[in-house]
Formats: C-alpha cells, structure tokens, sequence
C-alpha cells in the first residue's frame, strides 16, 4: 500500500485538473490507479494517460484524449472528438448527427467505420495500416489515430434505448 500520496486539483480557466503525487521513493510500475470522476454532461473532457484505459460515457461537450497504451472507450450524445493513442484501441459509439469531418486512422492495425449500422467510407489501406474519411453535414470533427492499434466509429443519430426518455 502507498502511503502519503496527495490527490490534488486545480481549476483553471474553466478547466479541472486532477492529479496524484506519489513519495519520492514509490515504484510507480507497480501503481495502479481507477478514477470515477462525475461532471456534468455538457462538459468538454481532456485527458492524458500514459498506460491504463479511458472510459467516457454522457458526456456531450467533446473528449479530446492522449494515451501511449491502452484502450479508449467512448458512448457520448456528440461533440467534438480527438482521440490519439501510441499502442492500443479506440472504440467509440456517438449518438448524432451533427458530425462535419470524420478521420479514422492507423500506420498498423483496422479501421471501421459504421453510420446506422452500415458499413460507409472508402477505407484506404496503406502497408499494414488503414485510414478512412467520410464528411457528415455537422459541425462536430472526429479524428481518431492509432499508431499500432484498432480504430471502431459507430455513428447513430437515434438515442439509445436506455438513455431514451418517457
């Protein structure tokens, strides 16, 4: 167990900031961290992970999201998305249709795209990777990159069944 960590936050010109500082002396290979962080879904998210796994649902005001490995999962009504990872997986489900420009990429590995469930966009293969743009009529951009990984976009412009209201 570590003992003396400090979780710290800051707030920023409308930005909040959380972070842990460890002791000097902790092994930070051997550290694992789970974060639940609840805020309101008109937010825009900003993350930077360096190994771990991102997950976001709700949140509408866009995610813009760094990790060197991992996997990032996104469920959100809309907003803009910027999602870029080294080592790993993006899977992302967003209920809209207020998309503009749609880029999935990868330099190794899959990219798929899916609006209403079908299948769309000209994947163009390039060695051992794969990219694919399409253009929605929507102001939200969506850029998804992989260095070594899989690229999944499901596009929906109905809600959920579980999120709908009654």
């Amino acid at each position: 167990a570590i003992r003396n960590q400090t979780i710290s936050h800051t707030l920023d010109k409308g930005a909040l900031d959380f972070s842990v500082q460890y002791p000097a002396d902790t092994q930070a290979d051997d550290v694992n961290e789970e974060w639940s962080v609840a805020v309101p879904a008109k937010v825009h998210v900003k993350s930077h992970i360096n190994i771990g796994k991102l997950k976001v649902t709700g949140i509408g005001g866009g995610v813009e999201a760094q990790m060197n490995i991992g996997k990032v999962m996104l469920d959100v009504p809309g907003g803009p998305l910027d999602v870029s990872i080294n080592v790993g997986k993006i899977t992302v489900q967003a209920h809209t249709t207020d998309y503009g420009s749609v880029a999935l990429a990868t330099n190794i590995g899959d990219t798929h795209l899916t609006v209403d469930g079908l299948s769309v966009g000209c994947t163009q293969k390039q060695g051992t990777g794969s990219q694919i743009n399409y253009q929605g009529k929507g102001s939200d951009a969506i850029n998804l990159k992989t260095n070594t990984g899989k690229v999944s976009l499901a596009l929906q412009a109905q809600t959920p069944p579980a999120a709908a209201k009654h």
